[in-house]
């Protein structure tokens, strides 16, 4: 990575990534069903891994014991 640049994020205009471009986390297509089809399958992984995140703190609350060390 260049100087500047933070995992993607470039702080300065660079030619590896295009400031005027928005991060959408998606690949950009001009298909709408598929944009439509990756942005299902995003929120559904994130609404996954929420519960997943409640389920260790609420077993950390209920059995008193560090899941991590």
């Amino acid at each position: 990575m260049r100087r500047g640049c933070f995992h993607g994020v470039c702080l300065h205009h660079c030619p590896l990534h295009s400031p005027s471009l928005p991060f959408t986390g998606l690949a950009p297509t001009s298909d709408a069903n598929a944009f439509i089809n990756k942005r299902s399958k995003e929120l559904n992984n994130g609404r996954l891994a929420m519960l997943a995140w409640a389920g260790m703190v609420v077993q950390e609350v209920v059995t008193n014991s560090k899941i991590f060390s």
